[in-house]
């Protein structure tokens, strides 16, 4: 059976219709080389269709999944972006740049040999393996001046590459804003050198230098 038939079924089975839409999306997936994410899939099918909308993307792939048609995986550390394939493809794991954001799809061996393994210890049937791994890439490596926010100069502009905290302190760092990509500048420090008064999205935040240290920051 295609993958299309089988997608036609889970569709049916769900209750759903066979539209002309979701026989773009069941097309595109069945041909798409490397795994995509649910905005991917959304803007090739607009191509062919600019009608469709991102709601339907996002109840066909649900459906596909819950059918074991395809199956999910996401591609970084922080498992905020999430991709889809087709479950007779191969297994692959994914590196996200933490500074470009550029996410480079691998096929290793060692993805097969830790199915196995796993398989052996628990006794089970593993059918897929997530695996996401995180850093920089080999041209932001060459280009990046990586330091921690507490080390950055009065007047000096850098952005957030990563908050290394953990738990509620990472949580409330990125509420004040602190998220990838921000750009951040030191203002002017206490008079004892700490808390330090930075500018971030316009407006003034005050940080002790311990809570500078877990935020990394690019001035490239």
């Amino acid at each position: 059976m295609t993958f299309q038939q089988q997608a036609r079924d889970a569709i049916r089975d769900s209750g759903g219709r066979i539209t002309p839409q979701r026989e773009i999306l069941f097309d595109l997936l069945s041909h798409v080389e490397e795994d995509i994410d649910a905005d991917g899939l959304y803007r090739l099918a607009a191509q062919q269709d600019p009608n469709i909308s991102l709601p339907t993307v996002y109840r066909t792939l649900n459906t596909l999944e819950d059918a074991e048609v395809i199956a999910s995986q996401y591609v970084s550390t922080d498992h905020e972006r999430k991709v889809y394939r087709v479950n007779d493809k191969k297994d692959v794991f994914h590196f996200t740049c933490s500074r470009c954001g550029k996410v480079t799809q691998v096929t290793s061996h060692l993805v097969d040999k830790l199915r196995q393994e796993l398989g052996s210890q628990i006794g089970a049937d593993v059918l897929t393996v997530c695996m996401c791994a995180g850093g920089l890439c080999e041209d932001c490596r060459k280009e990046a001046q990586i330091m921690t926010l507490d080390q950055l100069q009065n007047g000096q502009p850098a952005k957030v590459v990563k908050i290394t905290g953990k738990g509620a302190v990472r949580r409330r760092l990125m509420d004040m804003g602190l998220v990838r990509g921000v750009q951040v500048e030191m203002v002017k420090a206490a008079p004892m050198g700490d808390p330090v008064d930075y500018l971030v999205r316009g407006y003034h935040l005050s940080l002790r230098k311990s809570e500078a240290q877990m935020i990394e920051i690019d001035l490239g």
